[in-house]
Formats: C-alpha cells, sequence, structure tokens
C-alpha cells in the first residue's frame, strides 16, 4: 500500500468488512485494498503500464483495473444527469 501511494499517488485504504470487525477477506483468504487514485492525472497516465506495475507488486493477484474491456463509460448523478465518454 505505501509502494503504490509513493510510486504511482493517491491514497490506499484496506476495505474494511460491514459485517464483521475486520478487513474483507477473499474465498482464497487474499486482502482487497481500494486505490483512491489522484484524479488530475487520470487523463494523461498509461493505464496499461500502471496495471502491470501493480500486477508485478509481490502479493498482488489482480487489479480492478478493466482495460479494454468497454467501448463506453456512463457516469450518472443523483440528480439524474449521465455523461457518456467514449
Amino acid at each position: 500500500m505505501k509502494w503504490i501511494e509513493r510510486k504511482l499517488g493517491g491514497k490506499c485504504i484496506l476495505r474494511q468488512a460491514t459485517k464483521k470487525c475486520g478487513p474483507v477477506v477473499t474465498d482464497n483468504g487474499n486482502y482487497i485494498v481500494d486505490w483512491d487514485f489522484p484524479k488530475s492525472v487520470d487523463k494523461n497516465r498509461d493505464w496499461n503500464a500502471v496495471n502491470d506495475e501493480l500486477l508485478r507488486l509481490p502479493g498482488v493477484l489482480e487489479t480492478g483495473l478493466f482495460l479494454g474491456v468497454a467501448q463506453k463509460v456512463y457516469f450518472a448523478t443523483a440528480e439524474g444527469n449521465v455523461t457518456v465518454i467514449p
């Protein structure tokens, strides 16, 4: 978590369970880390390189970066507005 924060910025948080005390543990006994990455560098960042860097970290099994999966992204607000990003 500290390496990600130093190297890639943002803040890493160990995901906490809601129905028990302590962190979320997967079926395989792994922990889940949520990364709140800095939004100011999103457009200029090479996300494929970031994904590769994360996967090379010891203990990281998978990322939540679903690269090359979708053609468009839809963002909705509580007010009912929708922004489409190709």
